[in-house]
């Protein structure tokens, strides 16, 4: 039974920072683009975070793009590599 409450807990924790990084994203995309993002509006997949924008908007993110990934890494630590 122990095992069982400790892998939840690992699971609930790893969901946890999940959602924290996802959320410093999303302030970060909304700052440096002046656009409010649903949380739908990103995907990270191995390292990648991926946005579901309006081509304009998604340029925006593009000419910001080093900036935007040096605020992450920062924040969300090394495990953010790339921005599309």
């Amino acid at each position: 039974m122990n095992n069982l409450s400790s892998f939840f807990g690992k699971i609930f924790k790893k969901i946890s920072e999940d959602e924290k990084i996802r959320n410093e994203i999303l302030c970060i995309l909304k700052e440096k683009t002046k656009n409010n993002f649903d949380e739908d509006s990103i995907q990270i997949k191995e390292g990648v975070v991926y946005v579901k924008a309006h081509p304009m908007i998604k340029q925006e993110i593009l000419i910001h793009k080093k900036d935007i990934l040096e605020k992450i890494q920062v924040t969300a630590g090394n495990h953010i590599t790339d921005l599309r």
